[in-house]
């Protein structure tokens, strides 16, 4: 099994889309900040995305068999 962090929790070898990703979600805070959204609501949103993306995870086939 590849390993992306270290022991520290250090990400060590960033997954593939890793910066895509983080490019589009600077997109998003600002274009929210353009917008003049109140900043808890972007962590409220912030927050969502990270659920949506933990159900994803939970939601993969079991590797263990």
């Amino acid at each position: 099994m590849k390993r992306l962090v270290d022991i520290n929790g250090k990400i060590i070898v960033e997954p593939c889309g890793y910066y895509e990703t983080l490019e589009l979600s600077r997109s998003m805070i600002d274009s929210m900040e353009e917008e003049n959204i109140d900043r808890s609501d972007m962590c409220l949103v912030i927050d969502s995305l990270h659920r949506e993306m933990q159900f994803c995870l939970s939601m993969l086939k079991n590797r263990d068999k």
